[in-house]
């Protein structure tokens, strides 16, 4: 994104958690089901076969 590990570890990931985009598990963060639809994207496990990543980048 063009900005240094601490700005986005200090600014734009607890802003993205507090509107319920970003959720944090012991397996590192995640986008929520609000982030994949706010994307206009189905979100992983919701269709046969994707594994959730690739079905991100379209690939």
């Amino acid at each position: 994104v063009g900005e240094e590990r601490e700005t986005v570890e200090e600014v734009a990931e607890p802003f993205l958690v507090r509107e319920g985009l970003l959720a944090r598990t012991p397996r590192g963060r995640i986008a929520t089901p609000a982030a994949w639809a706010h994307l206009g994207l189905v979100p992983p496990g919701s269709r046969a076969g994707g594994n959730g990543q690739r079905d991100l980048f379209g690939a």
